[in-house]
């Protein structure tokens, strides 16, 4: 694991506001991840750890940041971690409010987050 101070994620592929109960890490159906999905990747976390896992606390201790559990060592994730969870999970709040919360709860535990809408799709046209 590579801790970052900083990461992006693609608003095409970010998984959000469908309740936890419909929230993974990385949901395998559509490829779609969550906030800790895209950030535990960006440190390194592979794919194949994060498959449908609901929570950062369900991968191997050695792979998560120590900050997002209560104690490094626990299952128990840390109050700040259940917060932001709570903040992308969140059926009421709309992108621009969930983006803000999220951005400024990272920041408290100096993170910097960065959302971005991901390259342009090409679309190719065949002439005849």
């Amino acid at each position: 694991m590579n801790p970052v101070t900083r990461f992006t994620i693609d608003r095409r592929a970010w998984l959000r506001g469908e309740g936890s109960h419909a929230s993974a890490l990385l949901r395998v159906s559509d490829g779609k991840a969550c906030f800790f999905g895209w950030y535990l990747r960006a440190c390194g976390v592979p794919d194949a750890l994060m498959g449908d896992v609901a929570s950062p606390t369900h991968v191997p201790t050695r792979t998560v940041p120590p900050w997002i559990r209560h104690f490094s060592d626990s299952a128990c994730v840390s109050h700040a971690a259940q917060r932001l969870m709570s903040i992308n999970d969140d059926t009421t709040l709309t992108d621009a409010a969930r983006e803000a919360a999220l951005t400024l709860l990272a920041a408290a535990h100096g993170l910097a987050v960065q959302f971005v809408d991901g390259p342009p799709v090409r679309v190719t046209t065949r002439r005849t």
